[in-house]
């Protein structure tokens, strides 16, 4: 029994399969790994100022770029953007939202394109 088996071990067939299957096996992990992570075009929600928790594909407006000075968001005197931020709002759901940077531009219309939780909410948009 023990001859066979060192035999198969010292078969260049069976060292090549087993290589193969550890490549294989590593790109398929990977490519799983890399379809749970957020979209690479993604922007970060630094927080919003409300109870409510937002839905994947709900869908808003870019109503205020904040420049060199923080200020309120036009909607909600209370919701306060930090310098460098873009505020959305979501018509649907009456509720506003501070975003991390100002690539969007006014009036540009942008999708909920995934959440993740537990812990800190983190929201990522893409445009529409």
């Amino acid at each position: 029994m023990k001859s066979k088996l060192l035999s198969l071990i010292k078969n260049k067939s069976f060292i090549t399969g087993v290589i193969v299957g550890g490549i294989i096996s590593t790109v398929v992990v990977i490519t799983f790994l890399s379809f749970n992570s957020a979209p690479s075009n993604a922007k970060h929600l630094k927080g919003t100022m409300s109870e409510w928790t937002p839905a994947v594909g709900m869908t808003g407006v870019v109503v205020q770029v904040h420049g060199t000075t923080s200020g309120p968001c036009p909607l909600n005197p209370n919701n306060i953007c930090d310098v460098g931020q873009y505020t959305v709002t979501f018509p649907e759901e009456n509720n506003i939202m501070c975003l991390g940077n100002t690539n969007y531009p006014f009036g540009q219309q942008v999708v909920i394109s995934s959440i993740t939780l537990p812990g800190p909410l983190n929201v990522y948009v893409m445009p529409i």
